[in-house]
């Protein structure tokens, strides 16, 4: 469901974390979108360096992007200072839709496993430790090849590039 028009006339700060395996081809979505938006703004890319040990946030401009491997406690930290957060992940088909767009409604749920957490409980969190949530959007790109490998799938790219335009439209 897509939220355009929330932010007219406000200004806001916007943060897009991608979330995947850098070696694991589509499951890089997060990162080649994190990259596009990073060479918009003039910044670095995300070194493989960078990638593999996740969660150094660029930030300006009111815009801040971090790429992380998976989702865990410590991102809150960074979430709360924004008013928007656009979480990007590959998905593997389970979605009808080859991008799915939807709002990330805060809720925490106990998980299994403590070090990942699901973008509603990062939101969560944030208000629970800082009195802020953020609003949130999930955009989920459908992955077609995950087996290890440095470079997104031809049709992979092509989403993730849909992906990028609709985040610039948050952007302006």
């Amino acid at each position: 469901m897509p939220m355009a028009g929330w932010l007219i006339g406000l200004p806001a700060k916007i943060l897009i974390v991608g979330i995947g395996n850098p070696g694991r081809r589509d499951d890089a979505v997060g990162l080649y979108v994190v990259n596009a938006i990073n060479r918009d703004l003039g910044r670095q890319p995300v070194g493989e360096e960078v990638a593999f040990r996740g969660g150094e946030v660029q930030a300006g401009d009111g815009v801040g992007t971090v790429f992380v491997q998976q989702l865990g406690p410590e991102i809150v930290d960074v979430v709360k200072d924004y008013d928007l957060v656009i979480f990007v992940d590959a998905h593997t088909g389970a979605y009808e839709e080859e991008i799915r767009e939807v709002e990330v409604v805060p809720a925490y749920d106990v998980s299994a496993f403590s070090h990942h957490l699901e973008p509603s409980a990062v939101l969560a969190l944030s208000g629970m430790l800082y009195g802020h949530v953020p609003r949130g959007i999930a955009l989920s790109v459908r992955g077609y090849d995950f087996d290890f490998g440095p470079n997104l799938s031809d049709a992979t790219k092509k989403l993730a590039d849909r992906a990028i335009e609709r985040i610039r439209t948050f952007i302006r």
